[in-house]
């Protein structure tokens, strides 16, 4: 199977991530597996990618970010403009500090940090084309 194949077809993904390092990163790695990706920093900027009509396949996003509200508050507020919107959290914190979180929302987590591989096998299992 050639490289094309293996390529998404125009899944679009909103990445979250207060850290510019990591936001780089990540929005980079997502690009080379073949997704369309918007980013933002902030909770504030997320919204208004969604308000302004982003049509997002899913939404990679750190649990805890320093704004006003954590990942699965911002989640939950985006999920109301983008009923089938699938969400995949991240975090670089112990599972079980921030497992309570998560488990009233019913999100999977990709613990950071994470590699390529990892990136690519949970994003594929989210948008059910692995």
């Amino acid at each position: 199977m050639n490289a094309e194949q293996n390529k998404p077809d125009g899944q679009k993904i909103l990445f979250v991530d207060d850290n510019p390092q990591v936001q780089t990163l990540v929005v980079e790695m997502l690009e080379t597996l073949g997704y369309q990706v918007e980013s933002a920093l902030d909770p504030i900027t997320a919204l208004k990618l969604v308000d302004q009509g982003g049509e997002f396949d899913a939404v990679l996003m750190d649990v805890i970010l320093r704004d006003s509200m954590a990942g699965p508050e911002l989640a939950a507020e985006m999920i109301k403009s983008i009923p089938d919107l699938k969400v995949l959290f991240t975090s670089g914190y112990p599972t079980p500090a921030i497992s309570e979180g998560l488990r009233r929302f019913n999100a999977p987590l990709l613990p950071k940090p994470f590699t390529m591989a990892q990136l690519k096998e949970a994003v594929a299992k989210l948008l059910g084309s692995e």
